[in-house]
């Protein structure tokens, strides 16, 4: 089975998000009535084993439209941090300042 590279997003208060890291994993998908959502694991904080695969270039759910292309996009997305987290992060550093 192929893997491929799946960036994970966390939220920022502001509505912007930043890229954590970058993981390689195999994907899978699961029918729920015409729509075929796609799947992968992730084992970091505050996130469940089996998370939603999305794609900035299109829906991935539906089977009929998605493209080959679209796998150049994938992400997932943890919760919105805090803004204390966010405060916290930027202070240290650890966040670009022209993040408001």
């Amino acid at each position: 089975m192929k893997t491929y590279s799946i960036q994970v997003r966390q939220g920022l208060p502001d509505g912007n998000y930043v890229v954590v890291e970058t993981i390689q994993r195999k994907l899978w998908g699961e029918q729920i009535g015409n729509f075929n959502p796609v799947f992968c694991r992730y084992h970091g904080a505050k996130t469940p084993q089996r998370v939603l695969v999305q794609s900035d270039a299109g829906d991935l759910s539906d089977p009929f439209r998605r493209e080959e292309s679209y796998s150049q996009t994938f992400y997932i997305e943890l919760p919105e941090m805090t803004q204390a987290e966010f405060i916290a992060l930027r202070s240290a550093g650890l966040l670009p300042f022209n993040l408001l």
